[in-house]
């Protein structure tokens, strides 16, 4: 209780009213639903697996590519 009162005291000294609002808010957590998890978890396991990896491999491809032909360059 007095942790909160002193954070609202200097809040409301430094003039952040607004922030005092957003700490008073309450969060509702939603029921998740079962089944749209079921059918939908490959395809975001996929997701998030496979395009990092697809973008580290495209970067390296990349970069690759600019230093050999970079390297050409300079040996001419």
């Amino acid at each position: 209780g007095n942790k909160e009162f002193m954070l609202n005291a200097f809040d409301y000294l430094l003039g952040a009213s607004e922030l005092m609002n957003l700490r008073s808010r309450e969060l509702r957590i939603r029921i998740l639903d079962v089944q749209r998890i079921e059918r939908e978890r490959l395809r975001w396991q996929l997701l998030n697996t496979a395009l990092p990896l697809l973008g580290v491999l495209l970067l390296m491809f990349g970069f690759g590519r600019i230093r050999k032909h970079s390297n050409q360059r300079i040996s001419i």
